[in-house]
C-alpha cells in the first residue's frame, strides 16, 4: 500500500512479485520502515490499551486502520522521498474510534458491515472499510 499508493489486496501472487522486486534492491526499505513505525507508534499512542478491545484489532479490518492512519499522517499518495507527517486531531480519533463502535453495533452502512464479515483481504472489501473510517475522520477535522 504504501509503495503502490493505494488499498490493494493480499494474494500470493502479489507477495511473490514483491519479493522478487524488492528482494535484493529496495531503495525505498528506510522510509518504508520509518513510516511503518510512525504509524504503528501513533495507532498505539491514539488508543493505547483500548485497541485490543476495539473493533479494529480484529484481523479482518487492521489493513484498514493501518490504511487510514497512513493517509492522515503521509497522504497515501504522498511521496516516499519526502517525509512530512500531518498530526492527527483528537476530533479525527474520535471519529474513526466510532465509525469502529458502528461497525461493531450493526449501525453503520450496509456495504461497510457486508465488508467488515467477510474476507478483508480482497481489495473491494478492504477500500470499503478503508474510505469509511477515513471519510469519517476527514469530516471530523
Amino acid at each position: 500500500m504504501m509503495i503502490d499508493k493505494t488499498v490493494q489486496g493480499k494474494s500470493k501472487a502479489r507477495i511473490d512479485k514483491a519479493y522478487e522486486d524488492y528482494d535484493e534492491k529496495f531503495p525505498e526499505r528506510v522510509e518504508i520502515e520509518n513510516r511503518f513505525r510512525v504509524v504503528m507508534e501513533t495507532i498505539d499512542e491514539k488508543f493505547g490499551g483500548e485497541f485490543s478491545h476495539s473493533p479494529f484489532s480484529k484481523k479482518t479490518i487492521i489493513y484498514s486502520v493501518f490504511a487510514v492512519f497512513y493517509d492522515l499522517l503521509y497522504g497515501l499518495d504522498s511521496n516516499l522521498k519526502k517525509s512530512r507527517i500531518n498530526s492527527i486531531s483528537p476530533e479525527q480519533v474520535g471519529a474513526i474510534k466510532l465509525a469502529g463502535e458502528r461497525i461493531q453495533k450493526g449501525t453503520a452502512q450496509a456495504d461497510v458491515l457486508e465488508a467488515s464479515a467477510r474476507r478483508t483481504t480482497n481489495p473491494k472489501e478492504r477500500k470499503i472499510l478503508t474510505k469509511y473510517i477515513l471519510q469519517a475522520a476527514k469530516s471530523a477535522k
